[in-house]
């Protein structure tokens, strides 16, 4: 089995600690065992010893449980920065969807007072347009009238001359000259 799936649930007992070191030492003393060198000649060329007395695997044993111990503080530590940087990272993402849910709905208040603004503006317009149509029909009525009573006074005015020429020429052969009756004019 690899050291890898030796996991513990809850923290190991000094008797678990000891049986995975007993485990890992066969595992490597078997891999050690198929190397050219072997951990006898390592250790004589140091001048080491191959068999360890009880106190010396009490020692081992301690170092390796500080080790350990170091290991698991320092693991801890990262741990704690992980979700440390999570929580920050969480707080970062809800802080910038509330700013982004702010600009919206700033923007979309913006949209909307020109969307209002645009619609009285076309009211006005329209509002403009109906009574410039008014005016201008006013206007053309006004002229019409205008050219009516121009036309009249025209052919009025061409009666009286034709009038005073007629008597013009009575004046010149003697005969008399039979009175108009005057015209009135009509107000408006």
């Amino acid at each position: 089995m690899p050291l890898a799936a030796e996991t513990f649930t809850s923290e190991p007992t000094a008797d678990e600690i000891t049986t995975l070191f007993d485990r890992t030492a066969q595992r490597l003393g078997r891999a050690v065992s198929d190397l050219p060198w072997h951990w006898h000649g390592i250790l004589s060329l140091v001048g080491g010893s191959t068999h360890m007395t009880q106190e010396e695997r009490e020692e081992s044993r301690r170092h390796f449980g500080v080790l350990t111990e170091d290991l698991r503080s320092q693991i801890q530590q990262v741990a704690e920065g992980v979700t440390a940087n999570g929580e920050a990272i969480r707080r970062s993402e809800e802080h910038t969807a509330r700013e982004l849910a702010a600009v919206r709905a700033e923007t979309a208040a913006g949209f909307a007072a020109v969307h209002t603004e645009i619609a009285a503006v076309r009211s006005e317009a329209d509002a403009f347009r109906v009574e410039t149509t008014r005016n201008f029909a006013a206007v053309h009525t006004e002229f019409a009238a205008v050219r009516s009573e121009a036309e009249a006074f025209r052919d009025e005015t061409a009666r009286n001359f034709a009038a005073v020429r007629s008597e013009m020429a009575s004046n010149r052969t003697g005969a008399p000259v039979p009175r108009r009756p005057r015209t009135r004019r009509r107000p408006n």
